[in-house]
């Protein structure tokens, strides 16, 4: 196994020669964080490493069997994630707004409009589609050997709304 220095060395040489932008990588056995850096052009990167190290402990990242943690700030947290990760341009132009409504954690809710995304938590009115599912189960489409099509075909995840706005999602988060 490198040495932590050994990694940082080649993740800042990959950085100040311009072939990736910037870097934040983890590495975590089951029970512990065992590296931690960030490299490049980026000023929140720590900030982004602590996020998620953070995501790390409370079980939303890592091994699939970890029980996420369900409080208003892990939830804050992830669902930044989500607001990055969502595909502004799968909106073609509609507005869109996403309801997740937890059967163990606070519900919140995510708006695409005009090539901007936001995360909010609380109710929406009028969203496009709504998912109800337990937070676990949530979590656990996006980890690793995720199958949200099983989720909602044995009920652990009922989307709510159009067909079309429901197939439409896989556009936005796929």
């Amino acid at each position: 196994m490198q040495s932590k220095s050994q990694i940082d060395q080649m993740l800042r040489q990959k950085s100040d020669a311009k072939e990736i932008p910037g870097v934040v990588a983890i590495a975590a056995t089951g029970k512990e964080v065992i590296y931690q850096g960030a490299f490049g052009k980026r000023d929140l990167s720590e900030d982004v490493a602590k996020n998620q190290v953070k995501l790390m402990e409370a079980g939303i990242l890592g091994p699939p069997e970890a029980v996420p943690q369900a409080n208003p700030e892990m939830q804050r947290l992830y669902f930044d994630v989500v607001k990055r990760a969502a595909n502004t341009k799968a909106a073609n132009g509609s507005k869109l707004v996403y309801q997740w409504r937890f059967t163990d954690a606070d519900p919140w809710h995510l708006v695409l409009d005009n090539g901007s995304t936001r995360a909010e938590p609380g109710e929406a009115p009028n969203p496009t589609v709504t998912l109800e599912t337990s937070w676990a189960d949530f979590v656990s489409t996006s980890k690793p050997d995720a199958s949200p099509l099983k989720l909602v075909l044995t009920r652990r995840i009922r989307p709510r709304g159009s067909i079309r706005e429901i197939a439409r999602m896989r556009k936005v988060f796929g």
